[in-house]
């Protein structure tokens, strides 16, 4: 193998080292949005239990809080990228970019903190 060979695989190897390295990060970072919600459903329940209040659910609420999670780990998974995490959930940009101001979402400071 020459040295041009030996670059050209190197660079290769250098760009698929980028790209998994890339997805590791997406990955964990959509690990720790679940792993936030978790623990904050469980410090919900935990509110509940003690509150001993009526069992209602405010189905409302629920279904926004869910919402608001699939769109941040639709963000973080698309790097911030609305049109592609539009296409993830399957919704029109101009949908997404709604419930995003909606919610307050901030898509940049997802991917910063």
């Amino acid at each position: 193998m020459d040295n041009n060979e030996r670059e050209a695989v190197l660079s290769i190897s250098g760009q698929a080292e980028n790209r998994l390295s890339t997805q590791a990060t997406n990955r964990i970072e959509v690990l720790t949005v679940l792993s936030q919600t978790i623990l904050r459903e469980l410090d919900a329940f935990r509110v509940e239990g003690s509150a001993k209040n009526s069992e209602k659910v405010d189905l409302a609420k629920e279904v926004q809080n869910f919402e608001m999670d699939l769109i941040r780990c639709a963000l973080l998974k698309t790097n911030g990228r609305q049109r592609q995490a539009a296409h993830l959930l399957n919704v029109k940009n101009t949908t997404l970019n709604a419930k995003i101001k909606k919610y307050g979402i901030n898509p940049m400071g997802l991917l910063q903190g």
